[in-house]
């Protein structure tokens, strides 16, 4: 079966990078449905890349990974994430983008290192309180999901300087938008925005807003001219 072979595959991928004591695996484009419990002998491992597979799930073995930095999940069938994904510390880049995820664990607020989240293309109808952990964060993309509100929790962020949340769902931002004083780049076409906060005048380091597509009539006049309307 195509399936064993990939697993074996893998596995045999796996015992070559522990023997040499390997910092990097990459495991994309090998049709792999479910990820080998043999992981967890690369503890040393910093950057695995499983992008465009077919995992409906990670093991518990993902915990071990305790030195990983980079983690690709980008392209699979991931409904949910394990709790064991608190382990993952040092993680600095998630992608997640491309899968079938409908929520984030509250275990997420571990990876207080992340500078980097991509959930591009997913399920989500709301994000967890949790990510109020996430202060490192620099980049956001949430876009194309189901998102219909922000949380009060996104007051956290204010290391954040790109936040993609185009083709969701938004009939407004909350106030606490006012708090990313970083933020460079915000899209947000495609949604279903009525107004827009006077707080987002306080986003004195903006850049490039993007409003197409919402159901606008009018824009505070402090950033106008940001978007060319």
């Amino acid at each position: 079966m195509a399936r064993d072979k990939a697993y074996q595959k893998a596995e045999q991928r796996i015992e070559k990078a522990r023997q040499e004591g390997a910092i990097k695996l990459d495991l994309s484009n090998n049709q792999l449905t479910e990820l080998p419990e043999a992981i967890a002998s690369l503890t040393r491992l910093q950057q695995l890349n499983l992008s465009n597979n077919q995992l409906t799930e990670l093991p518990e073995a993902i915990a071990s990974l305790t030195q990983l930095q980079e983690l690709n999940l980008r392209n699979n069938q991931l409904t949910e994430l394990p709790e064991a994904i608190a382990s993952l510390t040092g993680l600095q880049q998630l992608s997640l983008s491309d899968n079938q995820l409908t929520e984030l664990p509250e275990a997420i607020a571990s990876l207080t290192g992340l500078q980097e989240l991509y959930l591009r293309n997913n399920q989500l109808t709301e994000l967890p309180e949790a990510i109020a952990s996430l202060t490192g964060l620099q980049r956001l993309d949430l876009q194309n999901n189901q998102l219909a509100e922000l949380p009060e929790a996104i007051v956290s962020l204010t290391g954040l300087q790109v936040l993609f949340l185009q083709n969701n769902q938004l009939t407004e931002l909350p106030e606490v938008i006012a708090s990313l004083t970083g933020l460079q780049v915000l899209d947000l076409d495609n949604n279903q925005l009525i107004e827009l906060p006077e707080a987002i005048a306080s986003l004195i380091g903006l850049q490039v807003l993007f409003l197409q597509n919402n159901q606008l009539t009018e824009l505070p006049e402090a950033i106008a001219s940001l978007t060319g309307l």
